[in-house]
């Protein structure tokens, strides 16, 4: 989420060589004013874009910042927050978990910090409520 709290971006990440999760140039942007339900649906259509190509590929390949039209990592990271969110597909659960900005070069998290847990069968208002309740967390 920006500064402004008028856009939320969904970036659908993808798995390199080495296993790692990795940026992707796959998008989508909710602009306000948006609801709860609006988040959560976007959020629903991100792991499904995850899961139909789940790898890195050159067609696919993205950093962020520039996908979203900005010219430098510390200049995204002044201006959004950020929520790592996962899929437990063995528990059937969503992962949030709210980032510490560091520095100018990127989001971290350290051992204990905060996350919520939510089942993934949950109401798309309720997953999009989640979201916007994690975003207070981010720093």
């Amino acid at each position: 989420m920006n500064k402004n709290k008028d856009s939320i971006i969904f970036n659908s990440l993808a798995k390199d060589s080495l296993g790692l999760s990795s940026s992707t140039n796959r998008v989508l942007i909710a602009q306000a004013p948006f609801t709860p339900e609006d988040l959560g649906e976007l959020l629903i259509q991100t792991f499904k874009i995850c899961k139909e190509a789940p790898y890195l590929t050159e067609n696919i390949k993205g950093n962020l910042h520039e996908v979203v039209g900005i010219k430098t990592v510390s200049q995204f990271v002044k201006e959004y927050v950020q929520v790592m969110i996962t899929l437990d597909t063995d528990k059937e659960i969503y992962v949030y978990s709210p980032m510490k900005r560091y520095k100018t070069k990127g989001y971290l998290r350290e051992k204990g910090d905060m996350e919520i847990q939510i089942p993934q069968i949950s109401l798309s208002s309720v997953i999009g409520e989640t979201l916007m309740k994690s975003f207070e967390w981010s720093k």
